[in-house]
């Protein structure tokens, strides 16, 4: 989710970037000071105006003019000759004076401002060359007139506001989707009460629909399997009956039958301890998928549970021409239901004693690796194809239906096994050796000893 976070967040920011630098850029080349051949000198009109007053009507009549000017334009004006005397008989501060003497005759622009005033050159009517100064209030400081680095600065400040905003907005865009992530994951997992509706809340849009629909799945998929369940537990009970009263009829056959249908009778008996064994399986992993298992907390010595699975497996094992050896085993301790834990490492044993390979020795090993234990079940069989790995632990999934059939498997051993562990709070993987075999590997959450 967060690849999809940072796609929208980086694309949004640098896309208002793009907009505000771009803004910024247009405003510069429209608002930058003109050059020398495109500016114009703002005072040329009242300064003519002024000189050709002077000329006609002399000093009375400039001061008129001059007071109107001051008058309307707030600020007082001045009219100088090029050697710095004020023509309409006012007293001028040193200031304008200095202003004045900055003036170059011979253009029409106004020199670069110092201070409150300016002055600009100006000719009158004779041709005779006269400064016309006026002061002005200081500009507002602006954007565009700030030094480089307060411009950087602010900048800075607009596109950091502007990543801030461009997260708010990701994290709202993408938050139902990190939802919608994270429920999907629970219901992969197996927890079939994941649901999106009270997190995503009250918004209306498109993901927030799909929101629904997930849920709306996921409460099917929730009634299906637990209908399955109830389906295979409530059939493996009533199978039970008819079983019990199959094993009575087989007792009282074998007695009026004497032994010339003996073999018939064995192999009726045969059949009948399979089905009890795949009924006892079925209740079993329905219990422990439906949740209804109880665990009964307890520490359970690792090292002499495995001692006793390995030696009641070695019995087993013996007769197939086989062997069972713990390898390696440590002094771990984890808190579970040890009924569970023998179970489940039993079936990976007995499963492993069926797919080695004749005159081999199934090794079980066990290791704390804190905070984890490791029980390792090794054979020397021919392992099993590398896209079957990740299905070993489906209910009646089969890699070789014809092999596993001739072995005696059920195929739901290694489901009981995988949710036995799960309910400890471990994991199991499969693997193939890299020198054949298959190893099946248990991890349990140890405690201390």
């Amino acid at each position: 989710m967060q690849t999809l976070f940072f796609k929208i967040f980086g694309w949004f920011w640098a896309a208002m970037a793009f907009i505000i630098l771009s803004v910024f850029l247009v405003t510069w080349l429209t608002l930058r000071p003109r050059t020398r051949g495109e500016r114009r000198n703002p005072f040329a009109v009242f300064g003519i105006e002024a000189a050709r007053v002077y000329e006609r009507e002399g000093q009375a009549g400039l001061a008129a003019h001059l007071a109107f000017l001051d008058q309307h334009f707030t600020y007082p004006t001045f009219l100088l000759d090029d050697q710095g005397n004020e023509l309409s008989g006012r007293t001028v501060a040193a200031e304008i004076k200095a202003a004045a003497s900055r003036v170059e005759h011979g253009t029409a622009l106004p020199p670069p401002r110092e201070g409150r005033f300016f002055a600009a050159p100006v000719q009158g009517p004779s041709g005779r060359r006269y400064i016309f100064v006026t002061e002005q209030p200081e500009p507002p400081p602006g954007w565009f007139s700030a030094t480089p680095r307060g411009l950087a600065a602010q900048i800075l400040v607009i596109l950091l506001s502007a990543g801030l905003g461009c997260y708010l907005l990701a994290r709202y865009l993408t938050a139902p989707i990190v939802q919608l992530r994270d429920a999907t994951r629970k219901l992969a997992a197996g927890d079939l009460t994941a649901r999106v509706g009270a997190s995503i809340g009250e918004r209306r849009d498109e993901v927030t629909e799909l929101g629904r629909d997930f849920d709306r799945m996921a409460e099917r998929i929730e009634s299906l399997l637990n209908g399955q369940q109830r389906l295979l537990g409530d059939i493996s009970h009533e199978l039970r009956s008819p079983l019990t009263r199959l094993n009575l009829a087989l007792g009282v056959a074998r007695r009026r039958a004497g032994d010339g249908a003996a073999k018939a009778h064995d192999r009726i008996e045969r059949e009948a301890e399979r089905l009890n064994e795949l009924i006892g399986q079925l209740l079993t992993l329905t219990e422990l998928e439906s949740g209804e298992q109880a665990i009964k907390r307890e520490p359970i010595h690792l090292a002499d549970l495995i001692a006793t699975i390995a030696a009641d497996a070695e019995f087993e094992a013996h007769n197939l021409n086989r062997a069972v050896q713990v390898a390696a085993a440590a002094d771990c301790a984890v808190n579970g239901d040890e009924w569970l834990l023998r179970s489940a490492i039993e079936n990976i044993v007995r499963n492993a004693i069926r797919h080695t390979a004749e005159g081999t020795t199934v090794e079980i090993t066990l290791s704390c690796q804190r905070p984890a234990i490791i029980i390792r079940v090794r054979d020397h069989g021919s392992g099993v194809p590398a896209e079957a790995l990740t299905q070993l632990f489906r209910p009646f999934y089969r890699v070789d239906d014809a092999r596993d059939r001739q072995a005696g498997g059920t195929g739901l051993g290694l489901s009981i096994t995988e949710r036995a562990i799960k309910l400890h709070g471990g994991s199991v993987q499969a693997s193939n050796a890299s020198d054949g075999g298959l190893i099946i590997e248990l991890r349990l959450p140890a405690v201390e000893t």
